[in-house]
Formats: C-alpha cells, sequence, structure tokens
C-alpha cells in the first residue's frame, strides 16, 4: 500500500510543485487547504482534518506564507502550533517550511548551526512557529531563502522574478545592492528536496531539526539583478539600467546567505546552481504577463 503524504498548505503554487515532483513516487499526495484566519483548535480539527483518518498518514508536510503578506498575522503561528499537538497526539513526522527571517540580519554565511535573531516582526513569527514546531518531534524545520515565484497567485509581487522583472521593464533605473547577498530557489526546486526527504524518512532515515535548503551559487541582489536583465534583453526587450550600490537591498526582502551541508550529509541531495533554468523562468513569465512577441 502506497505512503500517504498530508500537505498542508495555503499556497496552490507551491502544492502543484510538490503533486508533480512526488507523482514517480509510490506515494499518494493529499492537500489539506489551510486558512491561515483559523482560530479555535475546535474549528481547526473540523474544518481541517474533517473527513481525513491521520492514523493512515505517514508524513505530514506543513508550508503556509499568509504572514509575508501581514507579519502580523499570528494565526500563522497558532496553526503551526496546532499542527505541532496534532501530530504529537497521532505520533506522525513532519517537515516543515520556515525562512531565513528568522537569523535576522547577522554578519556572514548563516549556517545551520546559527542561533536565531529575529530583528522584525516577520522573523519574530517564523520562530514562533519553529518552536512550536519542535515541540513536537520527530519534526524537520526546512529554512528556505528568496523565493523566486509568490506562493499566491493573487500576490505576484511577493516572488522575486515578477518583482524585479517589473522593476527592469518599468521606466526608472533601478537601484540594486552589490553587498546584499542571498540564495533563490524555486518551487520546483524545493519540490525535489522534499521529495528526496520523504523518500528516506519513510524508509527509515532518523534525520530532524533544522536544515538549510539553497542552492549551490549565492548572488547579491545586483547580480540576479543582471542576470534578469541579460535575459530579457535575449527576449528582446531593454531593460532599464541598473544603478548598483553598496549597502542594504534595494528590492530584495533583506539579505539571506543561507549555507549549510546537512540536506547534502544526511540525504545526500545536491544543490543546483539558481542559474539553472531561469531562462524558461523568465520566459514564462513574459508569457503569463502577455509580453511575448509585444516586443519592438
Amino acid at each position: 500500500m502506497a505512503f500517504k503524504i498530508a500537505v498542508l498548505s495555503d499556497s496552490t503554487p507551491f502544492f502543484n510543485a510538490v503533486e508533480q515532483a512526488f507523482e514517480p513516487l509510490p506515494f499518494s499526495v493529499i492537500r489539506i487547504v489551510l486558512n491561515p484566519c483559523l482560530a479555535a483548535e475546535q474549528e481547526f480539527d473540523s474544518a481541517v482534518f474533517a473527513g481525513l483518518k491521520l492514523a493512515e498518514i505517514s508524513l505530514i508536510i506543513t508550508g503556509f506564507w499568509a504572514h509575508w503578506v501581514d507579519p502580523h498575522n499570528l494565526a500563522c503561528v497558532q496553526l503551526a502550533e496546532l499542527t505541532a499537538e496534532m501530530c504529537r497526539q497521532h505520533k506522525i513526522p513532519q517537515i516543515a517550511l520556515s525562512s531565513y527571517a528568522v537569523l535576522g540580519h547577522q554578519a556572514g554565511d548563516w549556517t545551520e548551526t546559527l542561533p536565531p535573531a529575529p530583528d522584525s516582526p516577520l522573523g519574530l513569527a517564523w520562530l514562533a512557529a519553529e518552536q512550536a514546531w519542535l515541540t513536537s518531534p520527530p519534526t524537520l524545520i526546512l529554512r528556505m531563502p528568496w523565493w523566486l515565484h509568490s506562493p499566491y497567485s493573487e500576490y505576484p509581487e511577493a516572488g522575486l522574478l515578477h518583482l524585479l522583472c517589473r522593476r527592469l521593464l518599468g521606466s526608472e533605473p533601478v537601484d540594486v545592492s552589490e553587498t546584499a547577498m542571498g540564495n533563490i530557489i524555486s518551487w520546483a526546486e524545493l519540490a525535489r528536496y522534499l521529495a528526496a526527504m520523504a523518500q528516506q524518512i519513510l524508509c527509515g532515515a532518523n534525520n530532524w531539526g533544522v536544515f538549510h535548503v539553497h542552492a549551490s551559487d549565492s548572488c547579491s541582489e545586483a547580480e540576479l539583478a543582471d542576470s534578469l536583465a541579460r535575459l530579457l534583453r535575449h527576449e528582446g526587450f531593454a531593460p532599464n539600467t541598473l544603478s548598483v550600490i553598496k549597502g542594504p537591498a534595494c528590492i530584495v526582502p533583506g539579505a539571506a546567505p543561507l549555507v549549510g551541508r546537512r540536506c547534502t550529509d544526511n540525504f545526500g541531495i545536491q544543490p543546483r546552481s539558481f542559474r539553472l533554468g531561469l531562462k524558461s523562468h523568465v520566459q514564462r513569465w513574459l508569457q503569463e504577463q502577455g509580453l511575448l512577441g509585444t516586443q519592438p
């Protein structure tokens, strides 16, 4: 009988990527749509787990991002507490997605052993969620860097591809930082990590705690913008001039220099370059925006 994996998420793009990555595997993937406005535990139980036989679930993957839109939305922290309690009661292992924001603005590369030091409402919310999840072992926290795409189709500005390409095709010069460093990942690449982890966990791997997902090569905000500008130029567009500065990030949501060895050492996952597939992502974005074929 196939393992059943429940994906608790408020993001359709994320779930679609997970579903595609898990398709060739002998797993049954079930989506549970999370509503970050749920409050009472009774309401959470009835609305989220109605009709679901938790005893049949082998692994839960949790990913919700509503507090990116509203960092003061503590319902997401409450959801983390409730999912942790549910996993603890039914002895279900969990992979929970977190963020680089828990590390604040510390200097240097951010390894998995670096203590959290959030300095924003967003970082504090993520850390509270992590602390809740870790009360329910076995749990794996997977911290993410910058997102290439938004978790919500109705809020595309949360993805750096849309945000930077729109600025590059606007009417003003684009300020970018050459010192704000980070990593970037697509939903498809994240799903590749999750598929590899799920396979090994369900075969008995005992790897838990905090892991960092990242590309094989980091980049500055300026390098990422320049890569996208080159691809737009290749498609016949004339992107705006980049004005490179030294200092904090101008467009991306803070530095995200995640590094770490645990995904490779514990699961054998080899990170890939953020440039891999970037051209096709840009072409797809242009098509979605109705811009292909409109250039002079």
